[in-house]
C-alpha cells in the first residue's frame, strides 16, 4: 500500500514540475516574441536628418534672383548592367518628362546635398530640408521634354546644384536549367532555357555647375 502511495505521489510531483517547466517555457517564448517585435519596431523607425546650417532665405533668394544667364542640358541615366564599361559607352536612358530641381549652392543646400548622398539607400534615415527651402527649389523647378532636355533661364552668375529624380527599366535575359540529357558514352549535359524580364531602377541624376559671366549659356549633362 505504501509503495502504491509513493508512486502516486511521485507522479503528482512529476506532473507539477512538468507543468511548471511548460509555463516557464511559454513565458520565455512570449518574452522572446515581444523582444523580437520590439527589435522589428526599432528597425522600422525612420530618423529625419536635416542640415545643421541655418537656412538663410534672403541669401538664397538673392542667389536665385533674376539674371541673364541660362543653363541648358539633358538628363540621362546610364545603364549599370555592365559595370566594367566606361560611363560614356553605357546604354542611355533619357529622363523624359521628369522634374529638374535647381538650388543655389549656399552652405545650407551644399550640406543638404552631402547628407542626401550619405544616406541614399539607407531606409532608416530620411533627409529633409525646411519648407521654405523646398518652396524656393519648387519655384524654379522645370520639366524635361520627351527627350530628357531642359533649359533654365534668368540666372545669375554663381554655383548651382541640379538634381533630377528619375526611374527607368532595362530588359535583361537570363537562363535556367530545366534538366539533363544523357549521351551514349555515359556523359551528361545540362539543358537550359532562356527568358527575359524588365529590371526597374531609380536614379538620382545630379551635377554642381557654375555660371561665371552674365549672359552665359552653360550646357550640362545630368547623369548617374
Amino acid at each position: 500500500m505504501r509503495s502504491t502511495s509513493n508512486r502516486w505521489i511521485s507522479k503528482v510531483v512529476i506532473g507539477v514540475v512538468a507543468a511548471g517547466m511548460l509555463a516557464v517555457a511559454a513565458g520565455s517564448a512570449g518574452c522572446s516574441a515581444m523582444a523580437e517585435a520590439n527589435r522589428r519596431a526599432e528597425a522600422d523607425v525612420v530618423t529625419p536628418v536635416s542640415p545643421q546650417q541655418a537656412f538663410d532665405a534672403a541669401a538664397a533668394r538673392e542667389a536665385m534672383g533674376p539674371g541673364s544667364a541660362s543653363i541648358t542640358g539633358v538628363a540621362v541615366a546610364r545603364s549599370t548592367s555592365n559595370p566594367l564599361a566606361l560611363k560614356w559607352f553605357r546604354d542611355k536612358h533619357f529622363a523624359t518628362n521628369s522634374k529638374v530641381w535647381i538650388f543655389p549652392a549656399t552652405d545650407y543646400f551644399v550640406e543638404w546635398n552631402k547628407l542626401r548622398d550619405r544616406y541614399t539607400g539607407n531606409a532608416r534615415y530620411r533627409v529633409e530640408m525646411s519648407a521654405e527651402a523646398l518652396a524656393l527649389g519648387e519655384s524654379r523647378a522645370i520639366q524635361t521634354d520627351n527627350y530628357g532636355r531642359f533649359r533654365i533661364d534668368n540666372l545669375r552668375p554663381g554655383r548651382y546644384i541640379l538634381l533630377c529624380f528619375t526611374s527607368w527599366s532595362e530588359y535583361r535575359r537570363t537562363k535556367y536549367a530545366t534538366g539533363t540529357v544523357e549521351a551514349s558514352d555515359g556523359s551528361s549535359a545540362t539543358i537550359y532555357e532562356h527568358s527575359g524580364y524588365n529590371k526597374g531602377y531609380a536614379d538620382t541624376l545630379e551635377e554642381i555647375v557654375e555660371i561665371t559671366t552674365p549672359g552665359q549659356t552653360l550646357e550640362v549633362e545630368l547623369s548617374n
